[in-house]
């Protein structure tokens, strides 16, 4: 499996609720985040060139493990479960000092603006070949 792992961050302030337990929409706003920084720096672009593109998700799942507290370091590991002919199916995991806090899917899907499913162009399936699980 070629996984890829964010650089550690801390929770902010603002990600968590008043017990100071980070949100849990945070926890999918972390490997949003790591999703883009991935895929930039492939040099794919997210939002398209010329073309507005979109990524939207198709199906999100998420297991909450363990709570993230305010300040917690944390890190977002993510591997290319499926990679489709329109899709991208990531596995994740988010951790803090080497414990799994929450693990999860996503998949998302590449539309042109009132287009539908765009397929995937030929250079990023190759790029992303490399982070795809291996069986």
């Amino acid at each position: 499996m070629n996984e890829w792992v964010s650089e550690e961050k801390q929770v902010l302030f603002s990600e968590t609720d008043a017990s100071t337990r980070v949100h849990f929409t945070s926890i999918l706003r972390y490997v949003e985040n790591a999703e883009h920084v991935l895929l930039n720096s492939l040099e794919i672009n997210v939002f398209g060139g010329e073309e507005a593109l979109g990524w939207p998700r198709g199906h999100v799942e998420c297991r909450y493990l363990k709570p993230l507290y305010y300040h917690d370091p944390y890190q977002v590991k993510l591997v290319l479960k499926r990679l489709g002919t329109s899709s991208l199916t990531w596995g994740f995991k988010v951790i803090s000092n080497e414990s799994e806090i929450a693990l999860g899917e996503i998949r998302t899907v590449l539309v042109g603006e009132g287009k539908g499913p765009l397929p995937l162009p030929e250079k990023w399936r190759s790029q992303l070949e490399g982070f795809q699980e291996k069986p």
